[in-house]
């Protein structure tokens, strides 16, 4: 997506009209978040907020699924880059539990320390310590898991 930019562009919204992903909710949803990421990427901020909505609602019919997982995480990304801490708490939060209920444990810890980063950035030094925390307790699991 860096490379080439408008390239990465037009084969998502390519794919997104081949006939076999508009029968498949994931695929459209997977295919939907990775254009949202870029709209981010590309500072078009109201784009990629509309663009991960709508991948959230195709994914969440699913349930717990890592489409969901990584559509909650980006769309946090967003509203964090739009300065909507509060929404895009929900977010991350929600994204994080559900990588706890699927038990993706490495995910989990990689995800946490990042949020963490973002709220340690914004001085929520309290907040920012319980992701720290989350992290290091989900690394832990892993090596017991191992």
């Amino acid at each position: 997506m860096k490379a080439e930019p408008e390239k990465a562009r037009a084969y998502l919204e390519e794919a997104l009209q081949q006939e076999n992903n508009v029968q498949d909710g994931l695929t459209r949803a997977s295919i939907t978040i990775r254009l949202a990421e870029w709209f981010l990427v590309h500072n078009q901020q109201e784009e990629a907020d509309q663009h991960a909505m709508q991948a959230f609602e195709l994914a969440r019919t699913f349930e717990n699924t890592i489409i969901a997982v990584e559509t909650l995480l980006i769309w946090g990304r967003i509203a964090y880059a739009q300065e909507k801490y509060k929404e895009g708490d929900a977010h991350f939060v929600a994204g994080l539990d559900m990588l706890e209920q699927l038990q993706m444990y490495e995910e989990l810890a990689d995800q946490s320390a990042s949020y963490a980063q973002l709220l340690d950035e914004l001085n929520r030094t309290q907040e920012a310590i319980t992701y720290y925390k989350r992290a290091f307790e989900s690394r832990r699991r892993v090596g017991f898991q191992g």
